[in-house]
């Protein structure tokens, strides 16, 4: 059995990155190994990727490691998603969505004496709507 410890925590780039305001974000990451291979399962770490924005006006409804859609699968180029999150978006603004995953392995296996601490950021945003007023009764 090889076991393998990331290196590197990457935010999927397949999601928008702006909706409007009160309807939600979808995010996702994916792990790479020391030597840039892409990790085939992840199941190990799905629940020690934490999820948090950098503004009250974007809250993680939902961050879950449930497989995604064989298509979705498919379509991720840096490998399949270890942990991904709902974002619902309040008000207007920008913010910075975050993903980490900080553990120590000498919990799992006595001879590995490393600990990781990986973080993987994204811009996202969120704006009002398009509204259109009459600026007149048309009467001129």
């Amino acid at each position: 059995v090889e076991v393998s410890i990331p290196s590197s925590l990457l935010m999927s780039q397949n999601f928008p990155v702006e909706t409007v305001v009160g309807s939600h974000l979808q995010a996702a990451v994916t792990m790479k190994t020391l030597n840039g291979a892409s990790f085939s399962r992840c199941d190990a770490f799905n629940s020690l990727i934490k999820w948090k924005t950098g503004s009250e006006s974007f809250v993680i409804a939902n961050a879950t490691s449930e497989m995604m859609m064989l298509d979705e699968l498919r379509s991720m180029e840096s490998g399949p998603p270890c942990s991904r999150a709902y974002i619902y978006t309040s008000s207007p603004g920008r913010t910075m969505l975050q993903a980490t995953l900080a553990k120590e392995f000498h919990y799992f296996d006595k001879s590995l004496s490393d600990s990781i601490d990986l973080k993987a950021t994204l811009s996202i945003g969120a704006y009002l709507p398009p509204s259109v007023r009459q600026d007149s009764d048309g009467n001129h």
